[in-house]
């Protein structure tokens, strides 16, 4: 098996699905996205000196591992598993290969359980972000998407919450992540809650944002604010990269 040449014919099988279901809602999720998660699985392969075979099935399960999203954002990891079983069943790979590619993009979903060094791959390099520069960034255009998608803005305070929980509760799971991304994860998170506990200090009229001995919110923006939470808790539980924050 042509390994490398297959992962080239992959490579633009995958920008044509994005160029033939452009939407314009998916700020994050998007071909930069998914070439970015592309380049971090490339980066840990290296490192670990996997296989040529080990390389090609972390490798394609980086480029189809959010594709389901243009047809089932609830349940986008296993399409994208049966994307990829469609084209590498086509282009002759073993069924083995195969079940270990669509092993490792549906161990990105959320929470992560990653059975192996592989699927550890592909998990880190899914939330590299969150231990990166680029963290505000990718958090930034993740709640875009989100507003993008229920057509209204999302309260900052809730969207940091979620955010929070998620970098509590995730942990990178290869050595070479931990090492590398610990520290940045450790600042970005401590910026997250020091602007949330500014966020919640009393303001500059002495009546806290959230003193509940204040009926300071009307019917619809206790509605609002409710649904808000809802809709992030939603897109937190679907997939890492729908609160980067994914």
């Amino acid at each position: 098996m042509q390994y490398r040449e297959l992962l080239d014919q992959l490579r633009t099988h995958v920008a044509n699905l994005f160029q033939t279901h452009e939407d314009e809602r998916f700020i994050y999720h998007n071909l930069h996205h998914t070439e970015q998660v592309v380049e971090n699985v490339v980066r840990i392969a290296n490192h670990y000196q996997l296989s040529d075979q080990d390389f090609f099935i972390v490798v394609a399960a980086s480029w189809f591992h959010d594709m389901g999203y243009f047809f089932d954002c609830t349940q986008h990891e296993s399409r994208g598993a049966s994307l990829a079983n469609d084209f590498l069943s086509a282009n002759g790979v073993s069924s083995e290969v195969i079940e270990q590619v669509k092993g490792c993009i549906m161990a990105t979903k959320m929470p992560q359980n990653p059975e192996g060094l592989l699927q550890q791959i592909v998990c880190d390099a899914d939330l590299f972000h969150l231990g990166s520069d680029r963290f505000k960034e990718r958090n930034r255009l993740m709640r875009k998407e989100a507003e993008a998608f229920i057509k209204y803005k999302i309260d900052k305070a809730d969207w940091r919450i979620k955010t929070i929980a998620l970098f509590k509760a995730h942990h990178y799971h290869t050595e070479f992540c931990q090492q590398l991304l610990n520290a940045k994860k450790a600042e970005n998170l401590a910026e997250l809650e020091s602007k949330l506990i500014k966020e919640q200090n009393v303001d500059t009229t002495g009546v806290s944002k959230f003193d509940n001995s204040k009926d300071n919110e009307s019917k619809e923006g206790k509605r609002k604010r409710t649904t808000d939470q809802s809709v992030v808790s939603k897109l937190c539980s679907g997939s890492p990269p729908l609160i980067i924050s994914a």
